[in-house]
């Protein structure tokens, strides 16, 4: 397609690059996730607390308490790792807490750890796509040559695809917390109660990682349509070292470029908002 000539040299606003749109992604996309399923083991698994053992309970009850309040620093200091070990944790404390119950309530606690360990896969595979996102630079638009955009426009399909899978098992999550109980042959009265209780504790965070994954589907659909402006025009546009800044020959071609960056960091933004909020619905009742 054949553009205009460029108006006389005016210094377009290019995107920040160095905005570090990756720590936006990882952050708001898996360590709130961490939050929501720490709240989740905290709201579900004290249904049955008065007939378990006094010390497991205590023991399970101060292990979500301890890991929320890591989870809520991790987000503060943008450190994966530890919202992820975090989940582990948990995990590792509901495995260890069936060899003090027993009955309905060891299969129910094996039935919630078998469920977290399914989301904590989700998040394993979400981080990995969002960690190449990061490493190679995709978002900061350092494109060195044209045939590097291939690559590119590959990472974030997968990124994309993992956010979605994530997604998906959000959505469905109460069908698979329910076939994890029926599959440890807990009674339905009971699983009934714990899916109630979870689909309780979830009534305010569900639309907020809605949200956050819907960030996601946006900054990925926009960073496809920034790469395919960028191969279509190569060699009219250049990046300044210095800066990071690109700039385009024609302002057609540029201000579509920074519309789709804008979106990208409303997505962003939108998505710390929905982090905020999720953290202060997460917080502990008093003499929780």
């Amino acid at each position: 397609m054949d553009y205009p000539p460029p108006p006389p040299p005016n210094p377009p606003r290019p995107p920040k690059s160095g905005s570090n749109l990756w720590i936006i992604v990882v952050v708001a996309g898996v360590v709130v996730l961490a939050v929501f399923t720490a709240v989740a083991v905290g709201g579900v698994m004290f249904l049955r607390h008065a007939q378990a053992k006094r010390e497991a309970v205590v023991s399970l009850q101060k292990s979500v308490a301890e890991e929320r309040e890591k989870i809520a620093q991790s987000i503060k200091d943008r450190n994966f790792a530890q919202g992820d070990a975090s989940v582990g944790h948990i995990k590792d404390t509901l495995d260890a807490s069936t060899s003090q119950l027993s009955g309905v309530d060891a299969a129910a606690t094996r039935a919630m750890s078998k469920f977290l360990g399914k989301f904590q896969e989700r998040l394993h595979e979400y981080g990995a796509a969002a960690e190449q996102l990061k490493q190679q630079k995709v978002l900061s638009w350092d494109v060195r040559e044209r045939a590097t955009i291939e690559t590119d426009r590959q990472i974030v399909h997968d990124f994309m695809d993992s956010n979605a899978r994530l997604k998906d098992m959000l959505e469905h999550s109460e069908g698979l917390l329910s076939a994890a109980l029926d599959a440890e042959k807990v009674p339905p009265q009971t699983r009934n109660a714990t899916v109630a209780g979870y689909a309780k504790s979830q009534v305010l965070l569900f639309p907020l990682l809605m949200r956050v994954r819907q960030g996601d589907q946006t900054i990925g659909e926009n960073a496809l349509a920034a790469l395919d402006l960028l191969e279509v025009n190569w060699g009219k546009w250049t990046r300044d070292e210095s800066t990071g800044h690109l700039r385009f020959e024609n302002t057609v071609v540029r201000d579509a470029f920074n519309d789709h960056i804008r979106k990208i960091n409303a997505a962003g933004a939108d998505q710390r908002k929905a982090q905020e909020e999720m953290l202060a619905h997460s917080k502990p009742a008093a003499g929780q």
